[in-house]
């Protein structure tokens, strides 16, 4: 992958040469410009534009490992250059100076000219003038990376040895880990997240401060509370508020965890409870910290987004388990990165006087710009899942309200449904948790519904090795009769098995693993993928029917049933995954 994305930067190292004046002087002139798009997962598919000193720069598109080409030959740097984020109404923002045949797009190219020009990037790309122009000069480009490398150190991200506009390095894919610079973009965005704040939030805060580290660093930290410390040997893990949510939307918490007292407590309660580092077999587990509790104790495992998969083990022995989300506070529904469709993955739970009946509820649901919803149900027909077409019906159509500390409260058109949302927004990924209850049937139910916006999964090549031992998993197995006893697994996945690609289908966009599996891509809808019944697979639900809803965020979810199902209200199991960062 990295010769790839060499090979395609060499190809910009063409210049012109232009004779000077009375003294001879030649100035290089660049006729591309080109670099790599990323949040820390490159930007696939995004639309890259400049506005430069004078000229025009035709629009360019980047490729699947975020590199981009621009033809500069029309125009006069310097240059403020601008990637789109596909999914959302995001941009990134970066800076061309004179002779430049490259320009990064990323959190820190952003953060870079936000101090560069002392104002949004956004700002001055819809307003660029030659005064802004003279501003782009390698010593002010130098002041201004300076600040950012001050305030990430301060946030104990080190970004000293990279030059941000120019630096080569690999960021994350579908099917691959990023280098160590895509790593420090990662930490950056979920250091954000954590705290509830925007690289806007964080460059406003510090560009009118001295060029003092000191003072610099002591802005960033205040500007983002907690999440300035991190844990322990994770700098993914940060402190800040966050959401969990039990599996089966049966009951919700708010916790605020610092890492500097090493405490969590429960939102609005002065109940604190101490957190310490994960250990096993005298070892310390990366990304991982336990909360105490007088009757239990809370693991949570993070993913690089900050979304993590937690079980709580009773002193008693039972166990629960679910979901966390970085607490935020000021997103809405009609905010237009949710604008989109989304596959949704539910998991519901009801119960008689005398059992508890489980089962899952695959949707889809599409939101527009003001916030309005319509969805469909999914339902397995000769195998295979299909999804309903969408529909705004009196029971689907959910009116909600405005962001109120981190919940948006819906009703259902009918009144027969209420839910609580939490709408969450990473770099290039919105997604929705919904804890929904109800009546079915007379019988009151709870549910967890989670979906992420719409994205197409690519096929992967034969002769990919995947590695099944690289992340960990909570499920509730399906059962034959799930209506009088359930078990809870977890754990790290396979002990360390792999396996690899054998064959590959784009007629039906499929492929097969070496283990006998046989992946559907985009099955029913984009985002998810279907695997039917397989029998020699080591992964704890490899012997079921399963339906996935994947992301961009490290974490996946599914639902499963035995080999018999043939509806989804069959499907009586769950699992969450968290891929290690």
């Amino acid at each position: 992958m990295r010769q790839r994305l060499l090979g395609s930067l060499l190809i910009l190292s063409s210049v012109l040469t232009a004779c000077g004046g009375g003294g001879g002087v030649t100035t290089p002139l660049a006729t591309t410009l080109g670099g790599t798009a990323a949040t820390g997962a490159a930007i696939d598919g995004g639309t890259v534009d400049a506005v430069c000193a004078s000229g025009i720069v035709p629009s360019t598109t980047t490729d699947a490992l975020g590199a981009y080409r621009l033809d500069t030959t029309s125009a006069t740097y310097p240059c403020v250059v601008r990637v789109s984020i596909p999914g959302t109404t995001n941009y990134l923002y970066s800076i061309a100076e004179n002779g430049a045949t490259k320009a990064n797009l990323t959190p820190l190219t952003n953060l870079l000219s936000d101090l560069l020009f002392g104002a949004n990037s956004a700002t001055v790309f819809a307003n660029f003038s030659s005064s802004y122009a003279q501003s782009v000069t390698t010593s002010n480009i130098s002041t201004a990376q300076q600040k950012v490398v001050s305030a990430l150190s301060a946030l104990g991200i080190d970004v000293s040895n990279y030059e941000f506009l120019k630096a080569t390095f690999t960021p994350a894919t579908e099917n691959a880990d990023g280098d160590d610079l895509d790593k420090k973009l990662d930490q950056l965005t979920t250091t954000l997240l954590a705290a509830d704040k925007t690289l806007s939030d964080l460059s406003t805060a510090i560009n009118n401060a001295s060029n003092s580290p000191q003072t610099i660093g002591s802005i960033t930290a205040t500007a983002v509370g907690t999440a300035a410390k991190s844990l322990t040997g994770c700098p993914y893990v940060r402190g800040g508020g966050y959401w969990t949510f039990s599996h089966d939307g049966s009951s919700f918490s708010r916790w605020t965890i610092d890492l500097d007292a090493m405490t969590a407590t429960l939102y609005g309660t002065a109940n604190s409870y101490p957190v310490a580092v994960l250990t096993e077999s005298n070892a310390t587990v990366p990304c991982a910290f336990t909360i105490t509790k007088p009757d239990s104790v809370v693991t949570a495992y993070f993913s690089k987004s900050g979304i993590f998969g937690w079980k709580q083990q009773m002193t008693a022995g039972e166990y629960y388990f679910g979901l966390g989300v970085p607490v935020q506070t000021s997103t809405e529904l009609t905010n237009s990165n949710f604008a989109g469709t989304y596959p949704l993955l539910g998991y519901l739970s009801y119960q008689n006087s005398a059992s508890k009946y489980q089962s899952a509820l695959p949707m889809q649901i599409q939101i527009d710009t003001s916030g309005n919803t319509k969805t469909a149900s999914c339902s397995l027909i000769n195998g295979a899942p299909v999804c309903d077409a969408l529909t705004s019906s009196s029971g689907d159509n959910m009116n909600c309200g405005a962001n109120s500390q981190g919940i948006i409260n819906c009703t259902s058109t009918d009144g027969n449904t209420t839910a609580k949302m939490f709408a969450f927004i990473s770099q290039q990924e919105p997604t929705i948790f919904m804890l929904m209850s109800g009546n079915v049937s007379g019988l009151p139910y709870s549910a967890l519904i989670v979906g992420t916006k719409s994205r197409k999964l690519k096929l992967p090549s034969v002769g990919t090795t995947q590695s099944s031992s690289t992340g960990w998993y909570f499920s509730r197995a399906a059962q034959v009769n799930p209506n009088t006893s359930w078990t809870f697994n977890s754990g790290e996945t396979s002990s360390g098995t792999s396996t690899t690609v054998t064959s590959v289908s784009t007629a039906n966009g499929s492929y097969t693993t070496g283990n006998g599996r046989v992946w559907f891509m985009n099955l029913p809808i984009d985002g998810e993928y279907w695997v039917p019944t397989v029998t020699n697979s080591t992964f704890p639900s490899g012997s079921n029917q399963m339906l996935t809803m994947t992301s961009n965020g490290g974490w996946q979810m599914r639902v499963t049933g035995r080999s018999s199902a043939t509806s989804f209200n069959d499907f009586n199991g769950i699992e969450f995954y968290i891929r290690k960062p």
